[in-house]
């Protein structure tokens, strides 16, 4: 293509331009009505979404700053003279919490509800009202994936240390289907069956964890590897002894 053509060409484009301008300012001219209706239309569509986006912000800063009072008072430490916040024991500290979480839990829902509702276990267990914590994880067993694993963790935990074997081990069984959890779980089994007397089956569910990283280095087996072995040594020393 010659400069010349070129040049024509690119004249072209400017009045295809210019064209299409001229367009558009004639039809606002022949129909303002409309094209004003069109504009405000945008214009009030942009101010909703910007303004909605503004508000979850707002919202989730507040749900935060909700969370975060309880999450201050379990952070104190009562021996720091200078502390913010001053408390006569661990105990009173922990009371204090659990009052904040309540309040969340009871004006909020989803994600801070459920971190409130975990915390709030915590302070319970550390306060000794275990007899609390069962109906927060039965309702954490019925949430997403993350809270599930935790609930249902939890509900085996409790039946293990009320020495209801059987019915730990059902809960564990539960989590089996999870890649994530699948190891843990069979730890967790592990440690129920040997605690039953059942040691035969503690070292099949441990076995299991093991073949699972017999091909790998050491530097590479995930953490849960050496609690089934230091699980699995503490039953062969008990059968050498």
């Amino acid at each position: 293509m010659t400069k010349r053509k070129e040049e024509r060409r690119e004249l072209l484009k400017e009045d295809e331009i210019l064209s299409g301008l001229e367009q558009v300012a004639r039809y606002i001219q022949e129909q303002p009505t409309k094209v004003f209706g069109w504009t405000a239309g945008i214009v009030l569509a942009l101010a909703f979404f910007f303004g909605f986006n503004a508000y979850q912000e707002s919202q989730a800063i507040k749900n935060a700053g909700d969370l975060y009072k309880a999450e201050k008072i379990l952070g104190t430490d009562i021996t720091d003279e200078k502390a913010e916040l001053k408390f006569d024991s661990n105990k009173a500290k922990f009371e204090a919490a659990l009052a904040e979480l309540d309040k969340v839990i009871a004006s909020h829902s989803g994600a801070i509800a459920d971190q409130a509702t975990i915390l709030k276990i915590n302070c319970l267990t550390t306060l000794g009202r275990q007899d609390e914590v069962k109906a927060l994880y039965e309702k954490l067993s019925n949430g997403s994936a993350t809270l599930r694993f935790v609930g249902i963790q939890g509900l085996g935990d409790i039946h293990l240390a009320n020495k209801e074997y059987d019915a730990a081990v059902a809960q564990y069984e539960k989590l089996l289907g999870d890649v994530t959890s699948k190891d843990l779980a069979l730890y967790k089994m592990a440690r129920a069956c040997k605690d039953k007397g059942d040691e035969a089956k503690a070292r099949e569910h441990l076995q299991k964890v093991l073949d699972a990283y017999a091909d790998l280095d050491d530097a590479e087996k995930p953490p849960i590897h050496y609690k089934v072995k230091e699980l699995k040594d503490e039953l062969d020393k008990k059968d050498q002894g």
